[in-house]
């Protein structure tokens, strides 16, 4: 593996090459934040008090020794934590030699990982006429490493809809909302690990949708017609229906005190409507159309509010306010 090249200049005028793992790298590196000259990480160092639970790692992970080092303790000076810019770099110095520290493990402990999945691919390339010996040395990271090239296939999917979103949405003068000015977006995981994004348009002046009309153009909170749009009443059942939850269901995730936290249902209208704070009260008529989950009937009041066209290009949970 390719380390990095760090060179001292000794007292007597020679260069020495020195690990990441040597305890004078850290001071030498940054001698503001190790004013005395105090060690860095080495390898070895003990925890230093009893384990009651008979644990076999007696020595000090890197991860904990930075985590010691960040941390600010009573009567002790916060050197690292209130040195600006300074506190930046380390922080980015010591995530890539944690990194590189797992990375390194990895590639010494290959027989010991759970590999055994891969011997189907490989015995699959080699009647395919591939020759996996010519490809060079194959390293596998775990699923677990974090930005390794495994990552679950929902991630993969979920990104490239991203950026073909993002895309779609700033093009010039073919956007799905109109012209742009700007886009931001964050991007989370939920518990249970899968990812999704919160994304704010700016439009550009002229380009907003500022009455109840303008709104439903873009916007819908109703149950399609089965007949007439069968896809997106597909789609809009399968992904943008809120519920069961209330009194129908009342162990459902996002029931608080015996309330849904989303306020689901939501209240029937006619006609959308802007409150005096500028908020929209949708579209929901009485229609007669419904959606069945767990043996519940859901009408419009369980409807997350979507448009027609992402539905349709995306197939995806999109909620657009």
């Amino acid at each position: 593996m390719e380390t990095r090249d760090i060179v001292l200049e000794s007292t007597s005028g020679k260069l020495q090459r020195i690990s990441e793992l040597h305890p004078a790298y850290l001071p030498l590196q940054y001698p503001l934040l190790f004013p005395y000259g105090e060690d860095g990480f080495r390898l070895n160092i003990p925890i230093g008090f009893e384990d009651s639970t008979a644990r076999k790692r007696k020595n000090v992970t890197m991860r904990e020794y930075f985590a010691f080092r960040i941390l600010e303790r009573r009567w002790e000076a916060p050197t690292i934590t209130r040195s600006g810019r300074l506190f930046h770099q380390f922080l980015v110095d010591a995530y890539t030699m944690i990194e590189s520290s797992r990375l390194r493990y990895l590639w010494l402990n290959q027989k010991k990982l759970r590999s055994s999945s891969y011997a189907a691919i490989q015995k699959a390339a080699t009647r395919a006429g591939a020759k996996m010996a010519e490809q060079g040395s194959r390293i596998f990271i775990p699923a677990t490493f974090t930005g390794g090239k495994r990552p679950e296939i929902l991630c993969r999917v979920f990104k490239m809809k991203l950026d073909n979103l993002i895309g779609e949405l700033t093009k010039k003068n073919a956007s799905l909302f109109g012209p742009v000015a700007t886009v931001m977006y964050t991007i989370e995981f939920q518990k249970r690990g899968m990812p999704h994004a919160h994304i704010l348009v700016f439009m550009e002046k002229g380009s907003k949708f500022p009455t109840a009309d303008d709104i439903d153009k873009i916007i819908s909170a109703e149950i399609p017609d089965k007949t007439v749009d069968p896809d997106l009443y597909v789609i809009v059942g399968d992904c943008m229906m809120h519920g069961p939850c209330g009194a129908a269901k009342k162990d459902n995730v996002c029931m608080v005190n015996g309330k849904c936290s989303k306020m689901f249902p939501k209240p029937l209208n006619i006609r959308t409507s802007i409150d005096a704070n500028g908020f929209p009260a949708y579209m929901r008529r009485i229609d007669g159309r419904f959606i069945e989950k767990n043996g519940i009937r859901l009408d419009n009041g369980f409807v997350v509010p979507y448009n027609r066209d992402l539905m349709l290009r995306y197939r995806a949970h999109m909620n657009v306010e």
